[in-house]
């Protein structure tokens, strides 16, 4: 079977009615309508999506911020641990030489 093309032919505006005119213009104007409200649809669904990853993006954050938290208590931790030993290191040591001293 041959493809087959149809053609529609438009009227020139001259030879239009005017109901003809205004029906023109109504399905002109639905058609602009109709595109319109899938481009909100569109939007608004970009919208959310994108409020979606925004909110995921928070809590990323958030989570970001409570590691770096306990990342910083630990450290804290052990330099408070290690100074510490050191100083119970310097006092033996301390003691050590007076004991070496006195013999």
């Amino acid at each position: 079977m041959k493809d087959v093309n149809i053609i529609v032919q438009k009227k020139k505006l001259s030879e239009m009615t005017d109901e003809e005119i205004n029906i023109s213009k109504y399905r002109s104007l639905e058609k602009r309508y109709n595109s319109l409200v899938e481009a909100c649809d569109k939007l608004e669904e970009q919208n959310n999506m994108f409020r979606a990853e925004l909110e995921m993006g928070y809590q990323k954050l958030e989570n970001a911020q409570k590691n770096v938290e306990i990342n910083k208590m630990i450290v804290q931790n052990a330099l408070s641990e290690k100074n510490s030993r050191e100083q119970s290191f310097l006092g033996e040591i301390a003691d050590l030489k007076a004991k070496i001293k006195a013999m």
